[in-house]
């Protein structure tokens, strides 16, 4: 059985930071930390939360993200209690006098993919970031995290089906997110600086498919024979 004691707030902020698209969560709870780890076609983000009690180390499957969620915003206690006898038995979450008991299941989406894609991370790492899969990382640069959020405060402005490129100007040393609707054409913001460069190549790369801008602490975009890592 695993057994979890958190403040309700910071587990309600933690949750939520994976944003909309991620409907469930794998939560590895061991030592004082909870580790969750998302993957998709567009991305791989793994967080953690430190400062939890964890009475009985093991693994905790949030089936139904949403309502739990729900649960954390509609209580009003300091701390939560999360117990699950297996990953594929029900979830118990219980604040005060209030509890919730969620199905699980052993098919969790937002997970599926994070083996995979951790073996290829700690491979290119491995091999000093010079490849990454079959391909090689021919274009290195660095980019400032407070940069890069500053993008994901313009998503207000957009409709939620937009579709987004990103772009990498390596020659000029520049990295933007272009919104392409109709015959609009928007840089959101004015294109970002890149440092610390390799070999930077007089040519520009565009991400071949749309993604949202996303923060997190690593980030790919497969630019035609390029993979740009941003970490």
């Amino acid at each position: 059985m695993t057994k979890v004691v958190i403040g309700r707030k910071d587990l309600l902020d933690f949750l939520t930071s994976f944003g909309k698209g991620v409907t469930d969560v794998r939560m590895s709870c061991a030592g004082n930390r909870l580790t969750v780890e998302v993957g998709f076609a567009t991305y791989y983000l793994r967080k953690q939360l430190v400062g939890a009690t964890i009475e009985d180390e093991g693994i905790i499957h949030i089936a139904l993200l949403e309502k739990a969620i729900a649960f954390l915003k509609a209580s009003k206690q300091d701390s939560v209690t999360l117990r699950q006898t297996a990953e594929t038995k029900p979830l118990h979450m219980e604040a005060g006098g209030n509890k919730l008991q969620l199905p699980s299941t052993d098919d969790i989406t937002s997970a599926a993919k994070t083996v995979v894609v951790r073996a290829l991370l700690e491979k290119a790492s491995a091999q000093g970031w010079s490849k990454f899969a079959d391909d090689e990382l021919t274009v290195h640069a660095t980019l400032k995290t407070k940069d890069l959020i500053s993008l994901a405060g313009m998503k207000g402005l957009l409709a939620k089906d937009s579709m987004y490129k990103m772009r990498i100007h390596c020659g000029e040393g520049e990295f933007g997110i272009v919104l392409a609707r109709r015959l609009l054409v928007a840089c959101l913001p004015p294109c970002l600086p890149l440092t610390r460069m390799g070999r930077v190549p007089p040519y520009r790369r565009t991400s071949v498919s749309g993604c949202p801008p996303v923060c997190s602490s690593l980030m790919m975009a497969r630019l035609a024979s390029t993979w740009v890592m941003i970490r």
